[in-house]
């Protein structure tokens, strides 16, 4: 550990060995690549730490999915701990809402430069070299304290300079079994007097605290469904000896997901669509490890611009043909491009009438439906024909609210469509 500066690594969203969701069909010589992405990701962050030399490594939440029980993901989280042990980096935990504490502490001895946090009010870790404290470890929750520096000058003790002197780190502590993400009033929310709180990108605004500090939410090492688009990796948090702050992003994932547009009016026949769209492939900027790119297209155009290019549906699909024939390189970075079904747009065309927009704007002011409420309603509706348990179950695990609720708007759009 540098005696001037302090490098953590941070990484959320991890979801060891989980699968990669909408992916449409693919090549055969990539279904292994897909597969393993979040492995990938996994053996990629640990290479970082000990490249890097990091002072310690942050995992905030939804490191597993527990409900999975995979082996592959238990296997691979103790050897890269294991790994890190070896280099002598800690590695700091906080549960999450697929990998609630009673998960962690089901585990197995884990190695002992591994601290999981049992709750928000367990006491701080201390990161020191050669006895001098550097750095402090707080877990923390909307409804936890944490005095500011101030309070420890004013206190004028050996052991109140100290700790005022070292960076000040929390990691949101926000296990859901326990309750401490329920939504928190404003005057409930506690200060929590840190440089730097670490979190998941999804957190919302009430699970925090009031911090004077800086709130670093991080995205996934590698994106698991279509909506988590771009690069994507973890954070080198790095403060240097006057504990100033920067950042720096470290590429991951193998698998890389984009969305794009491409504008009809833009055009004025097939060819030069696909120019266009070629030209927003090679915009992308190249990240190093990127493997594998899934890109979803969607098409924006008026009724008039369609008819005079006469697109349709199959035209779409003929551009996407051309465009992979294209771009997609067998023997370097595979592509695959995937359309957005027409009806999907999110403009409402005029023909759809005013019966769509008055269900939208019913359809918009009814709250998706938890997982909880989402799960007993599967069970209630399970077919006769499904077996008495295993996958039937095991599926509504996977159940994502806000992926269900989209779907439904896009099946409803299908069907007004139609009629």
């Amino acid at each position: 550990m540098s005696a001037n500066i302090v490098k953590l690594l941070h990484a959320s969203d991890v979801q060891l060995d989980c699968p990669l969701r909408q992916v449409g069909t693919v090549p055969r010589d990539t279904i292994d690549l897909l597969a393993s992405a979040t492995l990938i990701a996994w053996e990629r962050l640990i290479d970082a730490a000990i490249a890097h030399g990091v002072d310690a490594l942050l995992l905030t939440g939804n490191t597993f999915d527990a409900a999975a029980e995979s082996l592959a993901a238990d296997v691979a989280l103790r050897q890269g701990f294991e790994r890190l042990l070896e280099r002598e980096i800690p590695v700091f935990v906080v549960p999450g809402q697929l990998d609630p504490l009673m998960a962690w502490q089901e585990f197995p001895a884990m190695p002992e430069n591994v601290t999981v946090f049992d709750s928000p009010w367990d006491a701080a870790v201390d990161l020191t070299d050669s006895g001098r404290l550097l750095a402090r470890i707080f877990p923390v929750s909307a409804v936890t304290d944490i005095s500011p520096p101030e309070w420890h000058r004013l206190q004028g003790t050996v052991q109140g300079l100290r700790d005022a002197n070292a960076v000040t780190v929390g990691i949101l502590w926000c296990d859901r079994t326990e309750g401490i993400s329920r939504p928190i009033d404003t005057d409930e929310r506690r200060l929590a007097s840190v440089q730097v709180l670490a979190c998941g990108q999804n957190v919302p605004e009430s699970a925090l605290p009031l911090i004077d500090g800086l709130v670093h939410a991080q995205t996934a090492p590698q994106a698991v469904t279509a909506d988590e688009t771009g690069p994507r990796g973890a954070t080198i948090l790095q403060f240097d000896s006057q504990r100033q702050l920067s950042k720096r992003f470290v590429p991951l994932g193998p698998v890389r997901r984009e969305h794009l547009t491409a504008r009809l009016e833009q055009a004025r026949h097939r060819d030069e669509l696909c120019e266009q769209m070629l030209a927003m492939i090679e915009e992308l900027p190249a990240v190093p490890g990127e493997q594998l790119r899934l890109v979803r297209w969607s098409f924006a155009g008026s009724p008039a611009v369609r008819h005079q290019l006469d697109f349709q549906e199959a035209t779409a699909h003929e551009l996407l043909e051309t465009l992979a024939g294209l771009t997609d390189q067998p023997t370097g970075l595979r592509y695959v491009h995937e359309l957005v079904p027409l009806w999907q747009e999110q403009s409402v065309p005029p023909e759809l009438g005013e019966l769509w927009r008055d269900y939208l704007e019913y359809y918009d002011e009814r709250p998706p439906l938890n997982e909880d409420e989402l799960r007993q309603l599967a069970l209630e509706l399970r077919p006769q024909q499904a077996a008495s348990s295993g996958p039937w179950e095991r599926g509504l695990a996977q159940l994502d609210p806000t992926a269900v609720h989209q779907r439904a708007r896009r099946y409803a759009r299908k069907w007004f469509a139609g009629h």
